[in-house]
């Protein structure tokens, strides 16, 4: 990636994550397991849901990423780039 970023994708279809990131200043590294969510749903209230889909840095140590293909935008925890840092 053009932000000093290496994403190395996986070579099998099933496990608990999609890729590894690595920041190429410190070689931290982190798995990443990629969600993506084409249907949310609103409450009565208003407000927007991700059927299933959230961002969260999960008990195995993977983080996962959530793409909200409606806005088109991607959902990552908050401790993600902190992680790589």
């Amino acid at each position: 990636m053009d932000k000093g970023y290496d994403v190395f994708s996986n070579t099998e279809p099933t496990g608990p994550a999609d890729v590894i990131v690595r920041n190429r200043e410190n070689g931290k590294m982190v798995a990443v397991d990629v969600k993506r969510c084409s249907a949310p749903y609103y409450r009565a209230d208003g407000s927007r849901g991700l059927k299933g889909a959230k961002p969260l840095l999960r008990e195995d140590g993977v983080f996962q990423i959530v793409l909200d293909e409606e806005r088109k935008e991607w959902l990552i925890p908050e401790t993600f780039w902190d992680t790589l840092q």
